[in-house]
């Protein structure tokens, strides 16, 4: 299956990479599409806020392929610390 309700309508859904098995938070009002990750390294890409107003760090960006439903897609990641991957259909 390629996308995965996250709970009832109108909720947020999740994208399955089926090669990975790992799972994509989909969210059409995300800027970017983000990848969990963490670095000792100066930081080097943009400074994110959440929702919650606090600050997301970034250490640049990461071009992925993700298999969905036998389709293969490329996106561009940036690589930031947070828990989940997130997933932005938009351009």
């Amino acid at each position: 299956m390629a996308t995965i309700p996250a709970g009832p309508p109108g909720s947020l859904g999740l994208l399955q990479d089926k090669n990975s098995g790992m799972r994509f938070l989909v969210n059409s009002g995300s800027v970017f599409s983000i990848l969990p990750y963490n670095s000792n390294n100066p930081t080097t890409g943009p400074i994110l806020m959440a929702a919650d107003r606090t600050t997301i760090t970034c250490w640049g960006r990461r071009t992925l392929a993700i298999n969905v439903g036998g389709h293969r897609f490329e996106w561009t990641f940036l690589q930031a610390a947070v828990v989940f991957p997130i997933v932005s259909p938009t351009i």
